[in-house]
């Protein structure tokens, strides 16, 4: 089979309901060890937001943010990327193509990406130059199809990610962390807001609209 992805990327896939997807992207990166990752998210307001909120919850690595809005910044970051050992940039697509990523082991998405092909772009970050690699892809049950849809137009095989039962105990102190840190600061607050609603604007223009239905969301879930 010709695949379009490096031959020693493995590609997992969770499916995860839309509150949980925080929580358990925190399990994740905590249970495999990943020490060296990018995470793509799909706007510039999310990377914002998040880039708040992680530090809180990642004590020990160091987080990056990067996006189109930064076109100054994006080498000294990139600098920075580079010479860390536990870091987590977080990114839009921008970073997807034409910009020379180091090695990393893990790239990380949040959603499904606005097209296909872009799927390709991200993990391609990734088992570069004869390195093993490995990406993760984070679905919502009504997102499910994505996975045939992938490796039918893109020819990339997945694996589904093992999800533990006990990771969704954690989801109260991690809530109450993110709460508080809304309450004590009104900018963090402010740039959930706007997270979330570009969020919810990004989806509703996906090229994949026939699998990924704004319709299909619990906004309120998605919200929490």
């Amino acid at each position: 089979v010709n695949q379009s992805t490096p031959k020693l990327l493995q590609n997992y896939y969770m499916v995860v309901d839309p509150e949980m997807k925080f929580n358990f992207l925190l399990k994740f990166i905590e249970s495999r060890k990943i020490k060296k990752a990018m995470l793509f998210l799909p706007t510039c307001a999310c990377v914002e937001y998040w880039s708040e909120i992680l530090p809180a919850l990642l004590v020990g690595t160091k987080i990056l943010a990067i996006h189109g809005k930064m076109k100054k910044k994006r080498g000294k970051i990139l600098n920075k990327f580079r010479d860390l050992e536990e870091v987590l940039l977080l990114c839009t697509d921008v970073m997807a193509r034409g910009v020379d990523i180091p090695e990393m082991d893990w790239v990380l998405q949040f959603d499904p990406p606005s097209n296909a092909a872009a799927f390709v772009h991200r993990v391609g970050r990734t088992a570069r130059q004869g390195s093993e690699g490995n990406s993760l892809i984070m679905l919502q049950p009504s997102e499910f199809a994505y996975v045939d849809f992938l490796s039918a137009n893109q020819k990339v095989t997945m694996v589904q990610a093992q999800i533990k039962e006990s990771w969704k105990e954690d989801l109260t102190r991690v809530n109450s962390t993110i709460h508080n840190m809304q309450k004590n600061d009104k900018n963090i607050f402010d740039k959930g807001t706007r997270a979330f609603v570009s969020h919810i604007k990004a989806y509703s223009k996906h090229e994949c609209n026939l699998i990924l239905r704004l319709k299909d969301l619990d906004l309120g879930r998605i919200a929490t």
